[in-house]
């Protein structure tokens, strides 16, 4: 009887172990250190004025490169990509968001004052644009000189960008772009100048 028992027992046990399934779930991708993002600048942005936003303004660590950004107006996507130009408007919040690969994502806020005062811009007194409306050619000419790692950038009003070149030395440009307004950005990165253009 006791032999008939443990048998029992062991057929009972291989049974119970043959109707258990192992499910292995795959577990997210995890970085070595938390994603972080902190402003390098204290300054209010002024409302009103054109301002560039860039990443380079931005120290950026942790999570898992490569990382995608968003500029947000009241938590609203309004560009994407590491330069934004935005016009601040009074009572508006804005942020900018930092993606990386695993989807982990973290917001910096975007200080905005009607108060603040506008920085006074070396570049903008080294850099002259034109926009011709006969040959429809955008020239970019430097005073004396080109500084390092100068481009080009178009964009909309809506922040979206439509043309981006580097710059060497004094460029035209031809300009194929539906009619509208658009602003134009030359800038390496550590100084911009923003120009606004009509189009038509």
């Amino acid at each position: 009887m006791k032999r008939y028992s443990t048998l029992l027992t062991v057929l009972l046990c291989s049974l119970l172990l043959a109707a258990q399934s192992v499910v292995r779930m795959r577990m997210p991708a995890q970085s070595e250190n938390a994603l972080s993002v902190a402003t390098l600048y204290s300054e209010a942005l002024p409302t009103g004025v054109s301002i560039v936003l860039g990443v380079v303004g931005y120290e950026i660590n942790g999570g898992t490169a490569p990382y995608q950004y968003e500029w947000l107006k009241n938590n609203e996507v309004i560009a994407t990509g590491e330069i934004a130009v935005i016009v601040p408007e009074k009572g508006m919040d804005y942020k900018l968001r930092v993606k990386d690969r695993n989807n982990c994502t973290i917001e910096n806020a975007i200080n905005v004052s009607s108060s603040a005062k506008v920085a006074k811009n070396y570049l903008s007194d080294h850099v002259k644009i034109n926009l011709s409306p006969v040959s429809r050619q955008l020239s970019i000419d430097f005073k004396g000189f080109v500084p390092e790692n100068m481009s080009v950038s178009i964009f909309d009003l809506q922040a979206k960008l439509h043309a981006k070149q580097v710059l060497s030395e004094n460029t035209s440009i031809p300009i194929e772009l539906p009619l509208g307004v658009y602003m134009v950005v030359v800038g390496n990165g550590q100084m911009y100048h923003v120009q606004k253009i009509l189009v038509k």
